[in-house]
Protein backbone atom coordinates (compact mmCIF):
# COMPACT_ATOMS: atom_id res chain seq x y z
CA UNK A 1 0.00 0.00 0.00
CA UNK A 2 2.82 2.44 0.94
CA UNK A 3 4.56 2.65 -2.46
CA UNK A 4 1.48 2.45 -4.64
CA UNK A 5 0.09 5.90 -2.17
CA UNK A 6 4.54 6.97 -3.47
CA UNK A 7 4.19 6.36 -6.54
CA UNK A 8 0.30 7.39 -7.28
CA UNK A 9 1.69 10.73 -5.61
CA UNK A 10 4.15 10.90 -7.66
CA UNK A 11 2.43 10.70 -11.42
CA UNK A 12 0.08 13.28 -9.66
CA UNK A 13 2.69 16.31 -8.92
CA UNK A 14 2.95 18.55 -12.27
CA UNK A 15 6.65 18.87 -11.65
CA UNK A 16 7.52 15.30 -11.17
CA UNK A 17 5.49 14.42 -14.51
CA UNK A 18 7.56 17.33 -15.51
CA UNK A 19 11.10 16.19 -14.56
CA UNK A 20 9.83 12.73 -15.67
CA UNK A 21 9.09 13.65 -19.24
CA UNK A 22 12.14 15.60 -19.23
CA UNK A 23 14.97 13.44 -18.03
CA UNK A 24 13.22 9.89 -17.99
CA UNK A 25 12.99 9.31 -14.47
CA UNK A 26 10.94 10.32 -11.57
CA UNK A 27 12.49 12.71 -9.08
CA UNK A 28 13.84 11.25 -6.10
CA UNK A 29 13.99 14.29 -3.97
CA UNK A 30 10.63 16.20 -5.60
CA UNK A 31 11.76 19.38 -3.42
CA UNK A 32 14.97 20.00 -5.20
CA UNK A 33 12.61 20.50 -8.21
CA UNK A 34 10.64 22.55 -6.56
CA UNK A 35 13.14 24.65 -5.62
CA UNK A 36 14.86 24.51 -8.89
CA UNK A 37 12.18 26.10 -10.41
CA UNK A 38 11.07 29.02 -7.98
CA UNK A 39 12.14 32.39 -8.94
CA UNK A 40 13.14 34.89 -6.52
CA UNK A 41 10.10 37.41 -7.35
CA UNK A 42 7.71 34.11 -6.72
CA UNK A 43 9.03 34.74 -2.90
CA UNK A 44 9.53 38.10 -2.28
CA UNK A 45 6.65 38.12 0.29
CA UNK A 46 7.74 34.47 1.71
CA UNK A 47 11.38 34.72 2.93
CA UNK A 48 10.98 31.56 4.57
CA UNK A 49 10.92 29.65 1.07
CA UNK A 50 14.04 29.26 -0.94
CA UNK A 51 14.63 30.47 -4.41
CA UNK A 52 16.63 28.53 -6.86
CA UNK A 53 19.84 30.81 -6.93
CA UNK A 54 22.27 27.82 -5.58
CA UNK A 55 20.82 25.09 -7.08
CA UNK A 56 21.68 27.92 -10.43
CA UNK A 57 25.10 28.41 -9.51
CA UNK A 58 25.66 24.66 -8.68
CA UNK A 59 23.97 24.01 -12.13
CA UNK A 60 26.02 26.56 -13.58
CA UNK A 61 29.26 24.75 -12.82
CA UNK A 62 28.45 21.14 -13.94
CA UNK A 63 27.30 22.76 -16.92
CA UNK A 64 30.89 24.57 -17.74
CA UNK A 65 32.89 20.84 -16.74
CA UNK A 66 30.35 18.93 -18.55
CA UNK A 67 30.34 20.69 -22.10
CA UNK A 68 34.34 21.61 -21.76
CA UNK A 69 34.75 17.50 -21.22
CA UNK A 70 32.47 16.69 -23.92
CA UNK A 71 34.22 19.09 -26.65
CA UNK A 72 37.50 17.58 -25.85
CA UNK A 73 36.45 14.18 -26.58
CA UNK A 74 34.60 15.10 -29.47
CA UNK A 75 36.79 17.72 -31.28
CA UNK A 76 40.36 15.96 -29.97
CA UNK A 77 42.24 18.16 -32.74
CA UNK A 78 41.04 21.60 -31.82
CA UNK A 79 43.35 23.96 -29.74
CA UNK A 80 41.96 25.39 -25.97
CA UNK A 81 41.50 28.82 -27.75
CA UNK A 82 38.80 27.15 -30.08
CA UNK A 83 37.11 24.54 -27.51
CA UNK A 84 37.02 28.05 -25.60
CA UNK A 85 35.26 30.09 -28.31
CA UNK A 86 32.77 26.54 -28.66
CA UNK A 87 31.84 26.42 -25.14
CA UNK A 88 31.08 30.23 -24.71
CA UNK A 89 28.60 29.65 -27.56
CA UNK A 90 26.84 26.90 -26.10
CA UNK A 91 26.64 28.22 -22.93
CA UNK A 92 26.44 32.07 -23.18
CA UNK A 93 22.87 33.18 -21.87
CA UNK A 94 21.04 33.83 -24.68
CA UNK A 95 21.33 29.89 -25.93
CA UNK A 96 20.62 28.45 -22.16
CA UNK A 97 17.40 30.92 -22.50
CA UNK A 98 16.57 29.58 -26.34
CA UNK A 99 17.51 26.07 -24.82
CA UNK A 100 15.15 26.72 -21.45
CA UNK A 101 12.17 27.72 -23.87
CA UNK A 102 12.80 25.03 -26.03
CA UNK A 103 12.38 22.55 -23.64
CA UNK A 104 9.14 24.55 -22.19
CA UNK A 105 10.88 25.04 -18.98
CA UNK A 106 9.04 28.30 -18.74
CA UNK A 107 5.79 26.68 -18.78
CA UNK A 108 6.38 25.10 -14.93
CA UNK A 109 8.29 27.87 -13.70
CA UNK A 110 7.36 30.03 -10.48
CA UNK A 111 7.76 33.53 -11.18
CA UNK A 112 5.59 36.85 -10.52
CA UNK A 113 6.76 38.90 -13.81
CA UNK A 114 4.97 38.25 -17.03
CA UNK A 115 7.25 38.47 -19.64
CA UNK A 116 10.21 36.41 -19.16
CA UNK A 117 10.97 35.27 -22.97
CA UNK A 118 13.35 38.12 -23.05
CA UNK A 119 14.66 38.21 -19.53
CA UNK A 120 17.71 35.70 -18.47
CA UNK A 121 14.96 34.31 -16.24
CA UNK A 122 14.42 30.61 -18.34
CA UNK A 123 18.30 29.69 -19.03
CA UNK A 124 18.69 30.64 -14.79
CA UNK A 125 15.86 28.12 -14.10
CA UNK A 126 17.62 25.59 -16.45
CA UNK A 127 21.28 25.80 -14.86
CA UNK A 128 19.38 25.30 -11.62
CA UNK A 129 17.67 22.23 -13.13
CA UNK A 130 20.80 20.86 -14.07
CA UNK A 131 21.71 21.70 -10.39
CA UNK A 132 18.62 19.75 -8.91
CA UNK A 133 19.36 16.74 -11.48
CA UNK A 134 22.90 16.97 -10.09
CA UNK A 135 21.81 16.38 -6.93
CA UNK A 136 19.19 14.10 -7.08
CA UNK A 137 20.52 11.86 -9.44
CA UNK A 138 24.11 12.12 -9.62
CA UNK A 139 27.24 13.59 -11.93
CA UNK A 140 27.10 10.56 -14.58
CA UNK A 141 22.81 10.54 -14.55
CA UNK A 142 23.70 14.57 -14.93
CA UNK A 143 26.01 14.72 -17.33
CA UNK A 144 24.38 12.00 -19.71
CA UNK A 145 21.20 14.50 -19.76
CA UNK A 146 22.96 17.52 -21.06
CA UNK A 147 25.02 15.31 -24.02
CA UNK A 148 22.25 13.69 -25.11
CA UNK A 149 19.04 15.79 -24.55
CA UNK A 150 20.63 19.11 -24.31
CA UNK A 151 23.39 19.21 -27.19
CA UNK A 152 22.82 16.50 -29.44
CA UNK A 153 19.42 16.55 -29.06
CA UNK A 154 18.86 20.59 -28.96
CA UNK A 155 21.63 21.94 -30.78
CA UNK A 156 23.11 22.40 -34.07
CA UNK A 157 26.90 22.02 -33.26
CA UNK A 158 27.93 22.65 -36.66
CA UNK A 159 26.38 26.02 -36.54
CA UNK A 160 27.44 26.73 -33.64
CA UNK A 161 31.15 26.32 -34.53
CA UNK A 162 30.43 28.22 -37.94
CA UNK A 163 28.41 31.03 -36.91
CA UNK A 164 29.97 34.36 -37.39
CA UNK A 165 30.11 35.21 -33.84
CA UNK A 166 28.69 38.74 -31.84
CA UNK A 167 31.96 39.29 -30.01
CA UNK A 168 29.99 42.25 -28.22
CA UNK A 169 27.67 40.62 -26.71
CA UNK A 170 29.92 37.86 -25.63
CA UNK A 171 32.30 40.92 -23.95
CA UNK A 172 29.46 42.57 -22.39
CA UNK A 173 28.31 39.37 -20.85
CA UNK A 174 31.44 38.64 -19.67
CA UNK A 175 31.83 42.35 -18.21
CA UNK A 176 28.28 42.09 -16.38
CA UNK A 177 29.03 38.72 -14.18
CA UNK A 178 32.63 40.39 -13.42
CA UNK A 179 31.23 44.10 -12.70
CA UNK A 180 33.47 45.46 -15.18
CA UNK A 181 32.09 48.43 -17.35
CA UNK A 182 32.62 48.19 -21.18
CA UNK A 183 32.23 51.60 -23.08
CA UNK A 184 32.44 52.68 -26.41
CA UNK A 185 33.52 56.11 -28.14
CA UNK A 186 32.76 57.39 -31.70
CA UNK A 187 34.45 59.03 -33.95
CA UNK A 188 32.60 60.21 -37.45
CA UNK A 189 35.77 60.31 -39.71
CA UNK A 190 34.80 61.93 -43.30
CA UNK A 191 37.17 62.08 -46.25
CA UNK A 192 36.31 63.46 -50.41
CA UNK A 193 35.17 59.77 -51.02
CA UNK A 194 33.48 58.06 -47.72
CA UNK A 195 32.15 58.67 -44.42
CA UNK A 196 33.88 55.66 -41.82
CA UNK A 197 33.71 55.50 -37.57
CA UNK A 198 36.56 55.36 -35.55
CA UNK A 199 35.98 53.34 -32.37
CA UNK A 200 37.69 53.24 -28.96
CA UNK A 201 36.98 50.33 -26.61
CA UNK A 202 37.24 50.85 -22.88
CA UNK A 203 37.18 48.38 -19.82
CA UNK A 204 36.86 50.35 -16.84
CA UNK A 205 38.18 53.33 -18.24
CA UNK A 206 41.34 51.90 -20.11
CA UNK A 207 41.48 52.39 -23.58
CA UNK A 208 42.03 48.08 -25.00
CA UNK A 209 40.97 48.61 -28.86
CA UNK A 210 40.34 50.84 -31.80
CA UNK A 211 38.80 49.89 -35.27
CA UNK A 212 37.50 51.67 -38.20
CA UNK A 213 34.64 50.77 -39.75
CA UNK A 214 31.85 51.98 -42.34
CA UNK A 215 29.44 51.85 -39.89
CA UNK A 216 29.76 52.16 -35.94
CA UNK A 217 27.87 49.01 -35.51
CA UNK A 218 30.63 47.24 -37.65
CA UNK A 219 33.56 49.24 -36.01
CA UNK A 220 32.16 47.98 -32.21
CA UNK A 221 32.47 43.96 -33.16
CA UNK A 222 35.64 44.35 -34.80
CA UNK A 223 36.97 46.24 -31.53
CA UNK A 224 34.79 43.57 -29.31
CA UNK A 225 36.70 40.67 -31.63
CA UNK A 226 39.76 41.96 -30.61
CA UNK A 227 39.71 42.39 -27.15
CA UNK A 228 37.32 39.32 -26.61
CA UNK A 229 40.77 36.86 -28.29
CA UNK A 230 42.75 38.83 -25.94
CA UNK A 231 40.55 37.22 -23.04
CA UNK A 232 40.36 33.94 -24.28
CA UNK A 233 44.44 33.84 -24.94
CA UNK A 234 45.17 34.86 -21.53
CA UNK A 235 42.40 32.45 -20.15
CA UNK A 236 40.61 35.17 -18.32
CA UNK A 237 37.10 34.42 -20.78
Amino acid sequence: MFFKDWFSSKTKNPTSLFIKQLIGAYPTNIALYETALTHSSYIENRPEQENNEKLEFLGDSILDAVVANYLIKKYPKKREGELTQIRSRIVNRAQLNRLALKIRLHEVLKVSKTDIQNTSIPGNALEAILGAIYLDKGYDFCKDFIESELIKNNLDMNQIITKDENYKSLLLEWAQKRSKRIAFTHEQINSEKNISFEVTLSLNGDEKARANAPTKKRAEQIASKAVWLGLVAANKE
